[in-house]
């Protein structure tokens, strides 16, 4: 789906949604969100267009701007990755667990190599169910999904699978 809506654009709206995209990128969330709120008036039916500028408005700090552009977004695309991840991560914030959990699951069954519903899996089951095995993995995979190196990620993977063995030898001592 996200091919679809980054096609639909004109050659021109590509170049100002990568301009916001940079902008962002360098902490100009403000500017960002101003060339995507253009867009918008000239693409209203754009879902990604929505999904990001909810996630600027999240980084502002404009809560409630932020919640109606991320409902505008999964109106026009349920399946919109960057929707579900924020929705998530909202979750998060939220403390519901379970919520999250089906969210980021269901961006792994949409879109399997998206690496942030890897870690924020991991997170849960690191942090919220302690469920080591299942936080090793979402861990393993994102670190094989992302393209630069997480040296903190990586080295936070061997405590785990370090009390994940020891966790085992209890049980298959006692």
């Amino acid at each position: 789906m996200r091919d679809h809506a980054r096609q639909s654009l004109s050659e021109e709206q590509q170049r100002q949604a990568d301009r916001a995209a940079t902008r962002a990128a360098t902490g100009g969330y403000d500017a960002a969100a101003n060339i995507l709120e253009q867009l918008i008036e000239q693409r209203p039916h754009h879902p990604e267009l929505w999904a990001n500028l909810s996630t600027l408005y999240h980084r502002l700090e404009k809560s409630e701007l932020r919640d109606q552009a991320l409902a505008r977004a999964r109106e026009l695309n349920p399946d919109s990755i960057p929707a579900l991840n924020l929705s998530g991560i909202l979750a998060l914030n939220a403390d519901q667990p379970q919520s999250a959990e089906r969210l980021f699951k269901r961006i792994v069954a949409l879109e399997p190599d998206y690496p942030d519903a890897h870690y924020n899996l991991a997170l849960i089951y690191d942090t919220y169910y302690q469920d080591l095995e299942r936080a090793i993995d979402h861990y393993q995979n994102y670190l094989a999904l992302i393209e630069e190196p997480d040296d903190a990620t990586t080295a936070w993977l061997e405590q785990l699978k370090n009390a994940l063995k020891r966790q085992q030898h209890r049980e298959h001592a006692g």
